[in-house]
């Protein structure tokens, strides 16, 4: 207060907004921070480092089927290299990655990164239109792929197909050296997509050595403090999408000489399936969000002594923050960081906070809490975060204009960027952020960044849609989307077709549970779109099912369902004919689903929720398959690609 007391008499005609309200001691504090110690190096090369100290450690293990040491990953990954070299992939050139989850998707990545290339992963199971805006934007040269995927690739791009019978021949005839390279830490390494305002995914550039700043941290924070405490490497379970920066937490693994475990989709998608692949393969350490860890949890996965659990990708709420502290010996940490900071800027051990917080950053990234004016903000004023450092990525592929509005020039470190996250925190008086809400309409579902306006521009983009709103519902710390459509004046409109164009637009995830048709959307006195009416009207929708559900049900599997789905929905009873995607099931629900159902005696799986979505339909499932649980490999008889919600 006297330090803007003083500044008074000399601000003259200029507005109050140009006093200073922090004191220089506070300045200098808040932009103090931790100096780098990432090796001046790539990743490639950091990995060449660790074979040599370790070649015949356990690097990489798949379901227990195939296992390889840290020389037979380098050597399969080398041979493909010097493939890729012969396409003249080199420093800058990005390879699409369009395959199946499996132990050719990690040697893939190491491939590209040792032939001096950038991959882009590709996620399978979404629809091809947004696989095709994803390749279009980003440009690759070469796609490696799969027989089963060359019609998502198309014709236009070349193909390198990796289970052709001469493709593998050759491959294995190569030396088993990668090829000779000027590799740079600049170099880009990935180009990862996520939601986007526009109505298209951006594609993120992620370079070297943002990825080693991180692994640079994590290595003296997570992986030395465990690594002491067992007196040996981690067994480091990997269960995110590897079209997820996420997927990076447990890779950097592998710089460090700790053993690799590729939990497969199936396993992905199924707490119980998952909770026995940690017990048999005595995993030390997951990383998820909270959401899924809840599942995991019910599941027993704190019967199998985990070490570390890393929880990110979604605010953690202050009820389970607590029951997180009391999880000792499991070291617990909350992780916080956008994709253009890559994967994790910020980190809190959970025994160190009493509430919920982001943590503090790590070494060599920068945060800052700045007002509308881009000035810092005192300890416990509402800011937006800004981070700059080390772990920053080059910008959006392709987007020139949307890079310069969100890595701005950083006014406080001259010739730096800071990223805008739009993410508004307060910063804590012993450290650390506390986590408040978004200055934007980007939230996260199950770990996925989701922008609003991509969903509306979607909706309205389809010829009988006038205009569309949509709003996101919190509850039970899980997310869903509600969409309203204005239909045009001479349209019939059909929400089932509606709903159908968006599932061939969109990921499973950003397809509203519910769509309603209005014959006006709601605005307010200055005739802009009125929001607080909205997100009113979208809590109504969500909540509306049948009256008479519990009624509807005719056998006695029918009447247990209906008890599931009504602890599930708490309370809410669906008719036995209501599509349960569209009253808000989706792939984490439908995890917590099958868990209350096996309670219940119920032989179900959650891909028999996406086939069988009525409760009416799954009844018939599981009395067709008997009592002797033949509908467990029933149900896995058909192989259908389901997006998975991290």
């Amino acid at each position: 207060f006297l330090s803007v007391l003083r500044q008074l008499p000399d601000i003259g005609d200029d507005s109050a907004d140009a006093l200073d309200i922090l004191t220089s001691a506070e300045r200098t504090g808040l932009l103090a921070g931790q100096p780098v110690t990432a090796p001046f190096t790539t990743v490639w090369e950091m990995f060449e480092r660790q074979v040599r100290a370790t070649p015949d450690a356990v690097a990489l293990t798949t379901g227990g089927t195939e296992e390889y040491t840290y020389a037979e990953l380098h050597a399969e990954a080398s041979r493909l290299a010097m493939e890729l070299a012969e396409y003249g992939i080199g420093p800058e050139s990005v390879v699409a990655l369009v395959l199946a989850r499996s132990s050719r998707s990690i040697i893939a990545i190491l491939a590209v990164l040792a032939a001096g290339g950038a991959y882009l992963p590709v996620d399978i199971t979404l629809p091809a239109a947004r696989i095709g805006s994803i390749l279009h934007q980003a440009n690759p040269v070469l796609a490696i792929t799969q027989m089963s995927f060359c019609e998502l690739v198309g014709t236009q791009l070349p193909r390198l197909v990796l289970d052709d019978l001469a493709v593998d021949e050759r491959i294995l005839r190569r030396r088993a050296v990668a090829p000779s390279v000027r590799r740079h830490p600049e170099h880009s390494a990935y180009v990862i997509f996520t939601s986007g305002s526009t109505g298209e995914p951006k594609g993120v550039i992620g370079t070297n050595a943002a990825l080693l700043g991180y692994f640079a941290d994590h290595r003296e924070r997570i992986y030395r403090t465990a690594w002491e405490r067992l007196g040996r490497p981690m067994r480091i379970a990997h269960a995110w999408s590897l079209s997820f920066d996420a997927s990076w937490q447990p890779m950097v693994g592998l710089l460090d000489g700790h053993a690799l475990h590729l939990f497969d989709a199936e396993q992905m998608r199924d707490a119980d399936r998952l909770v026995k692949g940690i017990a048999a393969h005595r995993i030390d350490m997951i990383d998820t969000t909270p959401s899924m860890f809840v599942q995991l949890r019910a599941a027993g996965l704190l019967d199998h002594g985990l070490s570390v659990l890393a929880l990110g990708g979604e605010a953690i709420n202050p009820t389970l923050w607590e029951e997180l502290r009391d999880l000792s010996p499991t070291a617990v940490y909350n992780c916080y960081g956008p994709t253009e900071m890559t994967v994790e800027a910020v980190v809190a051990p959970v025994d160190d906070y009493q509430v919920p917080t982001i943590g503090t950053t790590n070494a060599g990234t920068f945060a800052y809490v700045l007002d509308s004016g881009l000035r810092m903000v005192p300890n416990g004023v509402v800011g937006e975060l800004y981070l700059s450092g080390v772990q920053q990525a080059r910008g959006y592929v392709g987007r020139p204009a949307m890079t310069a509005a969100r890595f701005v020039a950083d006014p406080l470190l001259p010739g730096q960027r800071m990223y805008r996250t739009g993410d508004l925190v307060r910063r804590l008086a012993h450290g650390g952020y506390s986590y408040v809400g978004r200055s934007d309409t980007q939230f996260k579902i199950r770990g996925y960044r989701v922008e609003i306006a991509e969903v509306e521009a979607a909706l309205r983009c389809q010829p009988e849609v006038h205009d569309a709103a949509v709003s996101v519902v919190r509850r039970d710390g899980a997310a869903s989307l509600v969409g309203f459509v204005l239909w045009q004046a001479e349209s019939n409109g059909d929400l089932a077709r509606l709903r159908s164009a968006l599932t061939d637009r969109l990921p499973s995830y950003m397809v509203p549970a519910r769509i309603v048709a209005l014959p006006k959307l709601p605005v307010n006195a200055n005739g802009k779109l009125d929001v607080h009416a909205i997100d009113q009207l979208a809590e109504t929708a969500l909540s509306r099912v049948a009256e008479n559900g519990m009624e509807s049900a005719s056998t006695d599997t029918e009447r247990l369902l209906c008890e599931t789905f009504q602890e599930q929905f708490n309370g809410l009873v669906p008719h036995v004919d209501d599509d349960l995607f569209s009253l808000g099931l989706d792939s984490i629900v439908a995890i917590s689903v099958t868990l209350k159902a096996r309670r219940r005696g119920l032989t179900l799986s959650p891909r028999m929720l996406f086939t069988a979505p009525t409760i009416r339909q799954l009844a018939a499932t599981i009395d067709a398959a008997g009592p002797d649980n033949a509908v467990e490999s029933a149900a896995y008889g058909e192989v259908m690609p389901l997006p998975m919600v991290c």
